[in-house]
This record gives C-alpha cells, sequence and structure tokens, in this order.
C-alpha cells in the first residue's frame, strides 16, 4: 500500500496566490494525499477562493484570529492523518512528481525521517533558472509524522525562523549546535518552486521590529535547547 501524504498549508492574505499553490499540489502524479488548508486570520479573499474546492482530500482550518504560521502548521498537523508532512508556503509550488519523488526515498530507505532538496525560483509566472542558496529548502522538506510526535511541532512563540528553529532542534541544520536526533538526508532534486515577488520586500518591511523580536526569540530558544542537552544525563 502506497503510504498517506499530508501536505499542510497555512495561509494569510494570500489570494493572488493560493489557487495556484493548490493546483500544483492537486496536479501530484502521486495520488495518495490530503492537501490541509488553514486560514490564519486572512482579511482578504482567500477563504472564498479556498471554499471553491470541495474534493474530500482537501480539508479547510479557519483559525479565529492572526495567531503566526507556527501555530497554524502545528494546527494543521494536528487534523492531519498522513504518514508523511510536507509543509508548503502558501505562495511557492510543487512539480507534479515532487510527492512521488520525496515518497520514493522513504520507501528505499525505511530508517529515513526527512528528506529535503532543491527549490528553484519562481516569477512572474515562470521559473528562471535560480536555486535558492539555503541550508535546507523549507518547501522541499518531507519529514515523517513520528518526527513530530518524538520532538514536538513548530515553536509557537515565532512568527518566522520557525522552520530553522525546527532544523536547529532536530539537529539537521549544518549550523546546529545540538547532534542530529533524526536520520535526514539532501539530494540534488527540485522539489519545489519558490515565488520571488515584490510583495515580499514591502512585507519585510512593514514587518521589520516583529522580524527582530523573533531573532531575540530565536536565539533565546537555542542558547534554551544547548542548555537542556548539555545538561542531560
Amino acid at each position: 500500500m502506497n503510504p498517506f501524504v499530508s501536505i499542510i498549508i497555512p495561509y494569510y492574505n494570500a489570494e493572488k496566490y493560493i489557487r495556484e499553490c493548490v493546483e500544483s499540489c492537486l496536479k501530484q502524479t502521486y495520488n495518495h494525499t490530503e492537501i490541509i488548508l488553514v486560514d490564519d486570520g486572512s482579511t482578504d479573499y482567500t477563504q472564498e477562493i479556498v471554499r471553491n474546492y470541495t474534493q474530500k482530500d482537501i480539508k479547510s482550518l479557519l483559525l479565529s484570529k492572526n495567531c503566526g504560521v507556527s501555530t497554524a502548521r502545528n494546527e494543521a498537523i494536528r487534523h492531519s492523518t498522513g504518514l508523511f508532512i510536507a509543509p508548503l508556503d502558501a505562495d511557492d509550488l510543487l512539480p507534479p512528481d515532487s510527492i512521488a519523488k520525496r515518497v520514493q526515498y522513504f520507501l528505499d530507505d525505511p530508517d529515513l525521517d526527512m528528506i529535503h532538496g532543491i527549490a528553484m525560483r519562481y516569477r512572474d509566472g515562470k521559473l528562471d533558472g535560480y536555486n535558492k542558496k539555503s541550508k535546507i529548502h523549507d518547501q522541499t522538506v518531507m519529514l515523517k509524522r513520528s518526527v513530530f510526535e518524538r520532538f514536538g511541532g513548530y515553536y509557537e512563540p515565532l512568527r518566522s525562523k520557525e522552520n530553522k528553529e525546527l532544523w536547529f532542534r532536530l539537529g539537521v541544520h549544518p549550523k546546529s549546535p545540538l547532534k542530529p536526533r533524526i536520520k535526514a538526508r539532501k539530494v540534488k532534486e527540485v522539489f519545489a518552486y519558490y515565488r520571488k515577488h515584490d510583495e515580499q520586500k514591502h512585507k519585510r518591511r512593514r514587518v521589520d521590529p516583529e522580524l527582530k523580536k523573533c531573532e531575540k526569540i530565536f536565539e533565546k530558544r537555542i542558547k534554551e535547547l544547548v542548555k537542556n542537552e548539555r545538561t542531560k544525563p
């Protein structure tokens, strides 16, 4: 039997991009999937767009207020049923064979806990050949459900850097001071397209104080994790 995969997509005011994101998930060659969409208190028309998707393998959740991406992702995981979890941002896309390729790595290596690969930049409706420069391309990650059960979900005090905190906590980020807790593998295959658009720059300028706050929370969190690691018997 083919293992079930949960694609989790939190969104906040993503009316320009959510449809294309969801459609890329529906066009996967791997059919044993569910898509879980979580509205993190949007104030635009994203929720109306999402309501048009009535397929049984799409779940739509609504948070009562804007709680942040970490809370939204954790809510999606709680409502998911897949053996594997594939997080995706609402403005990014998956190539048609993305899920199938990643699942195959798990089937080939039952001890594998996490797979990630390459994300190519998508701008103005097309790929421009740019390979995202990052240690871990968050859009390409797939994890076993058991990872979240063993080590917990996303750190909810963080509204950004939530992915990096998780990779540090699991010890899979190259700069993490912690020893690896899971078996992870990076491969040179394209698993996702990440969208580049002007709104990202504008958003960054608007929430700059929030980003600085998250940086401090992140640094404090990592120090706590290191301290806890050292005090273990």
